[in-house]
């Protein structure tokens, strides 16, 4: 698994155009407002802990930059904060007992990456999908990138089951 999150990053450093210096290091230091790899994966988190588990919508605002991106792995972006909410919205209705939970992290310079599942019961419609009943399950790794503080972009690769 680890090497599988290793290529995810390399990946996406690649595609992003970024470069390493000789030393090794990120020219995109992590910016002000997150001075260590523990508060970076702290706010990562909170994505799982407080918006999905508690079902805190009114918490994406501290969490996510105003221009926040996002890259969901059928190509799809969400783009700016009322489209999050939205979307964390039609997720927390079409799984009215869905529940999160972050299995793994690994942070370096303004980048975490976040392995982990969720699942709940299909009770709502979600994307035109009729509600099942069946356990709803994903499971993902999701790349995130820090800047001032707040996520500026994710990236986000995703397996669904029980649909």
């Amino acid at each position: 698994m680890i090497k599988y999150v290793a290529v995810a990053c390399c990946l996406v450093a690649a595609a992003a155009g970024w470069s390493l210096r000789a030393s090794g290091s990120d020219e995109r230091p992590l910016e002000a407002g997150l001075d260590d790899t523990e508060a970076a994966k702290a706010l990562a988190r909170r994505w799982f802990e407080e918006v999905i588990n508690q079902r805190n919508l009114d918490a994406i605002a501290d969490i996510y930059a105003i221009d926040y991106v996002h890259y969901g792995p059928d190509g799809a972006e969400i783009r700016g904060l009322e489209t999050v909410r939205a979307f964390a919205g039609s997720i927390l209705a079409a799984c009215d007992d869905r529940r999160a939970l972050v299995l793994q992290q690994v942070a370096e310079g303004d980048l975490v990456v976040t392995r982990f599942t969720s699942s709940g019961h299909h009770t709502g419609v979600f994307q035109g999908v009729q509600p099942t009943g069946k356990v709803w399950t994903t499971e993902g790794i999701v790349i995130s990138r820090i800047k001032d503080g707040k996520i500026a972009e994710d990236w986000e690769i995703t397996h669904h089951s029980g649909f």
